[in-house]
C-alpha cells in the first residue's frame, strides 16, 4: 500500500511539471541601444530613467518609441525621440556642444566699441547668441569716453549688460604770438590761431598731449599739455622766432673778399643762412686791383638775398718808345724788361708795362754807348693806360772802339767802326767836339780793336 501511494505522489508530481511547462509565457522581444558621446561619460536617460554613462554599449529595451536625454555638465542636453519599433538596434555618436546662452551689451552712450573677452563683436547696443558657460570679460570704448571693463559669469540664463561711459573730454585756448599759427596736437591739424592768436579747442582726451605750432617764416615750435577732464585750460605758447634770411653775395669778377658789418666771412660766391630777419647790414667786395664796393641790404626771413656787385678794375698801366730802338727798362728802380726794335731802326715798338695801381711811378731808360737819363715820373690813372706822349729819348756816346792806320802815312785815329763791307768800311772819328763820317777802302788800312 505503501508503494501504491509513492507511485501515485510521484505520477501526480510529473503531471504537474508537465502542466506548468505548458503554461509558462514565452520570453518578450528586445532592442539594443548603443549610445556614444565626445567627451565621454555623460549621463544617459532612457523615458526618464538613467540606463548609464557613455559610451552605453548593448542596451536592452523594448522595441517601442522611446525618449533618451543625454546630459554632460556645461554641455548643451540633448533631447531625442528614437522609434524602435521595428527591433533594430540603435547605434549612434555625439559631439556635445558647449552650453550657451544669449547675452545683451549695451552703453550710454550709443555706439561704443564693444569687445569680448579681448576680440571685437561691433559697436553697442550687441546681441550675442552664444555666450558660454563661464567667466567673461566686456569691453566698452568710446573717443572722449573712459573705457571700462566688466568681468561677469554665465551661468544658467541669459545676461544683460549696461554701462555708463563718462567722459574724460576737456578743452584749451591755444595762444601764440604772432597769429594765423598752425596749429596741430598729436599729429592732427586742429586749426589755425586768429590774427590776435587765439584758437579754441574742445572735446580733446584727458592726459598729457603734444602740441607744434607752425608759420610761414618761423621756427616750429613743439610743447606739451595737459588735459583735465570736464575744464577748460588756457595754454599760451612762447612766441615763434622767426627763420632766418638767407644772404647771397656775388661779384665780377669773383673771389673777392666779402665783408659784413666790417667783419671779413668769405670770397665770393659767398652764401650764409644765418641772418638775423629785419636786420639792416652793410656788405662789402673787395679784391686786389679793384675799386672796394660797399652795399646796404636788409634780409627778410626765410628769404634768399642775393647782392650781385660789378667791381671797377683800378689797374692802370704806361706805354711809350724809346730812341735808340733796344733799350733796358727800370721801373722804380727795378728791371721790367727790354724795347724792341720797330720798323724804324732808330725807334722802339710800343712798349707797354701792365698791371700798375694808380699812382706815381719812376721810369728809367738804359742803353749800350747812350747817356742814362735821370728817372721820369709818371702819374698812372685808374683803370686806364698812360701814354708817354713823346718817345724817351737817350743821347748817344762817342767812344772809338777801334785804332785805325793808315798803311801809306801810318796816321792813326780813334775811330767807331759803323759799317764794314767786303771792300770799304765805315767809321766815324771825333773831331772838332763832333763825330765825323769818313771811309777806307780795306786794303789801305789797319784796324786794331781797344781793349
Amino acid at each position: 500500500m505503501m508503494k501504491t501511494m509513492i507511485k501515485s505522489l510521484v505520477l501526480v508530481g510529473l503531471l504537474f511539471s508537465i502542466a506548468c511547462e505548458k503554461a509558462a509565457p514565452p520570453e518578450a522581444p528586445s532592442v539594443t541601444i548603443n549610445i556614444n558621446s565626445f567627451p565621454t561619460g555623460a549621463s544617459i536617460e532612457i523615458d526618464g530613467k538613467i540606463v548609464g554613462i557613455t559610451p552605453l554599449a548593448n542596451h536592452k529595451t523594448t522595441p517601442d518609441i522611446h525618449m533618451v536625454k543625454i546630459t554632460y555638465p556645461g554641455k548643451k542636453t540633448i533631447y531625442m525621440r528614437i522609434n524602435q519599433k521595428d527591433g533594430d538596434p540603435f547605434t549612434e555618436e555625439f559631439k556635445l556642444k558647449d552650453q550657451a546662452y544669449p547675452g545683451f551689451f549695451e552703453s550710454s552712450p550709443k555706439g561704443a566699441l564693444f569687445t569680448l573677452d579681448g576680440e571685437p563683436k561691433g559697436k553697442t547696443p550687441v546681441f550675442v547668441q552664444d555666450l558660454k558657460i563661464g567667466s567673461h570679460v566686456a569691453g566698452f570704448s568710446f573717443h572722449g569716453r573712459e573705457e571700462t571693463k566688466t568681468e561677469f559669469n554665465v551661468l544658467d540664463e541669459p545676461v544683460k549688460i549696461h554701462r555708463k561711459l563718462d567722459s574724460i573730454l576737456g578743452g584749451v585756448t591755444v595762444l601764440t604770438k604772432p597769429g594765423n599759427v598752425e596749429i596741430f596736437i598729436d599729429g592732427n591739424k586742429i586749426g589755425t590761431t586768429d590774427a590776435s592768436g587765439l584758437l579754441k579747442v574742445e572735446n580733446l582726451t584727458e592726459g598729457l598731449h603734444e602740441i607744434l605750432a607752425k608759420a610761414r617764416t618761423y621756427e616750429p615750435l613743439i610743447s606739451k599739455i595737459t588735459i583735465i577732464r570736464s575744464k577748460h585750460i588756457t595754454k599760451k605758447l612762447p612766441d615763434l622766432k622767426q627763420k632766418p634770411g638767407e644772404l647771397k653775395v656775388l661779384s665780377k669778377p669773383s673771389g673777392a673778399i666779402v665783408s659784413i658789418n666790417g667783419e671779413e666771412v668769405g670770397k665770393t660766391p659767398f652764401s650764409i643762412g644765418t641772418i638775423e630777419p629785419g636786420k639792416t647790414i652793410r656788405v662789402s667786395c673787395v679784391k686786389s686791383g679793384f675799386s672796394k664796393e660797399q652795399k646796404t641790404v636788409t634780409v627778410k626771413s626765410d628769404f634768399t638775398r642775393e647782392v650781385n656787385f660789378e667791381l671797377t678794375s683800378v689797374i692802370g698801366g704806361l706805354s711809350f718808345r724809346t730812341s735808340p730802338a733796344i733799350t733796358t727798362v727800370y721801373i722804380n728802380g727795378k728791371l721790367h724788361g727790354k724795347t724792341e726794335k720797330s720798323t724804324n731802326p732808330l725807334l722802339s715798338k710800343v712798349y707797354l708795362i701792365n698791371g700798375l695801381n694808380p699812382g706815381t711811378y719812376k721810369i728809367k731808360i738804359e742803353a749800350d754807348r747812350y747817356k742814362t737819363t735821370k728817372s721820369r715820373s709818371v702819374i698812372v690813372g685808374k683803370g686806364k693806360i698812360t701814354p708817354i706822349p713823346n718817345t724817351i729819348k737817350l743821347k748817344k756816346l762817342w767812344l772809338a772802339t777801334h785804332i785805325l792806320t793808315v798803311l801809306k802815312s801810318g796816321t792813326k785815329k780813334r775811330v767807331v767802326i759803323t759799317a764794314r763791307g767786303k771792300f770799304k768800311t765805315d767809321v766815324e772819328y771825333m773831331f772838332g767836339g763832333k763825330p765825323q763820317p769818313d771811309t777806307y777802302n780795306n786794303d789801305s788800312i789797319k784796324l786794331e780793336k781797344i781793349k
